[in-house]
């Protein structure tokens, strides 16, 4: 059996249960090594070498990053499919002229404050702490509505550990997330991500209604438990390399990743919320998701989230629904009161933890077409051009202007529909 470090391959101290979950799971780790291997052979497969430009059917590219992108990729696909590259190019100079002019000290000071918080027990972290600050910084500057707020730092810290501590990849990547896949979360306000937290919980009410009123009869609000789901894009609630593969898809797909994401965590702890006798079990419960096996492998969980059918449209409606929330859905002082009476110390700051202070508020794309990415090729290499709609009539495909609704699909949405797809590997949803 292989000996397992006790740090990762980012830098973060593995718990025990994870490398437990190693030594009893290496035909898990050999699909990683297997999906590297095949991401290597689609990049440099001589049909893709032609000399003139070419798109190739980016549902192939659709299918490989839902599969995972390997570790010394990430950067270069994530810049690609987010669109950060082509936004570099018109805008070469941008973080380097912030980090030259920054002006509030107020929030720099806040931010430097947080620094050491920021992934504390990660062994390579040291070197980031000026990369960080320097990021956080530049992006106050140039989003003033958002400025800085916490967990902002650790997006950034995550992505300048991913980007080997290229500040301005970092850069773009965080704006990329902040300002086009949660726009306004992390602002000064909590109503639209109390808006937001509304269409969760109607999703919920869909797919698992005990759920939710367990969760109603034990008084603690989704608010308390997806506020930083929401804000950290799981940075802080999944295990590191489990966080990765969701951001890997989300930076291709966009935001509704966020509900698929969310919805298959709480349908996974279906059985678990539906035991719980009171606060401090949920709290429990919830605090250790990053050490639980049904999160620590990668490969089932993001095949059970991809096989959640949640569209655009569908969201588009719900989220309308929600956008006048009433003062009455506030968390109120006597809500926190009854919680913390019901709770002990751990719980209670598990509670505390979880609200900050956000909001979000999006225009909504009403077209139902799957966000794909479009590969093209041009001498050799890889262009990818995000937020393209691309016609399904051919092996090499037009880019449209044009929407195409897609075929909707009835799927399970249990903890036995996780169950009997953890053996699965089609993902090509």
């Amino acid at each position: 059996m292989t000996q397992i470090s006790d740090i990762d391959e980012y830098g973060f101290k593995r718990s025990e249960e994870e490398k437990k979950f190693r030594e009893q799971n290496e035909e898990y780790f050999l699909k990683i090594t297997n999906s590297s291997i095949a991401w290597e052979k689609f990049i440099s497969s001589s049909s893709l070498s032609i000399k003139n430009n070419i798109l190739i059917r980016s549902y192939t590219l659709k299918n490989f990053i839902r599969k995972g992108v390997p570790k010394h990729l990430r950067k270069d696909i994530w810049l690609k499919t987010s669109g950060c590259e082509k936004q570099i190019a018109q805008h070469p100079n941008l973080y380097n002229d912030l980090i030259r002019n920054l002006s509030d000290k107020e929030i720099n000071n806040t931010i430097k404050i947080d620094i050491p918080r920021t992934f504390p027990d990660n062994i390579f972290f040291d070197q980031y702490k000026v990369p960080l600050y320097n990021v956080l910084s530049a992006f106050a500057d140039h989003n003033p509505i958002v400025s800085y707020c916490q967990g902002l730092n650790y997006i950034a810290g995550l992505l300048l550990i991913v980007c080997s501590g290229d500040e301005k990849a970092s850069f773009w990547l965080l704006k990329h997330f902040v300002e086009n896949i949660a726009p306004e979360y992390h602002t000064k306000t909590m109503k639209g991500l109390k808006r937001d937290i509304e269409v969760i919980t109607d999703l919920i009410k869909m797919h698992a209604p005990s759920v939710n009123e367990k969760m109603f009869e034990l008084s603690l609000p989704w608010i308390v438990i997806m506020t930083k789901w929401f804000i950290c894009f799981f940075a802080e609630t999944l295990d590191t390399e489990t966080t990765l593969r969701v951001w890997d898809i989300m930076f291709a797909e966009g935001y509704k990743i966020i509900f698929r994401a969310s919805l298959a965590i709480v349908l996974i702890l279906k059985d678990d919320i539906m035991k719980a006798d009171d606060i401090n079990d949920l709290a429990e419960l919830f605090r250790n998701i990053a050490k639980d096996p049904r999160f620590l492998n990668s490969h089932s969980f993001i095949n059970f989230m991809l096989s959640l059918k949640i569209k655009r449209r569908q969201l588009s409606i719900l989220r309308r629904n929600h956008l006048q929330i009433d003062d009455s859905k506030n968390i109120t002082d006597e809500q926190i009161k009854i919680i913390a009476n019901k709770s002990d110390a751990s719980a209670r700051f598990f509670f505390f933890n979880g609200i900050l202070d956000y909001f979000s508020e999006e225009d909504e794309d009403e077209s139902d077409e799957e966000d794909v990415p479009t590969v093209i090729i041009n001498n050799g290499s890889i262009v990818i051009c995000s937020n393209c709609t691309v016609l399904k009539s051919s092996k090499n495909i037009e880019i449209s202007t044009e929407s195409h609704n897609t075929e909707k699909a009835e799927v399970e949405t249990s903890t036995d529909a996780f169950k009997k797809g953890t053996s699965g590997e089609n993902v090509e949803k």
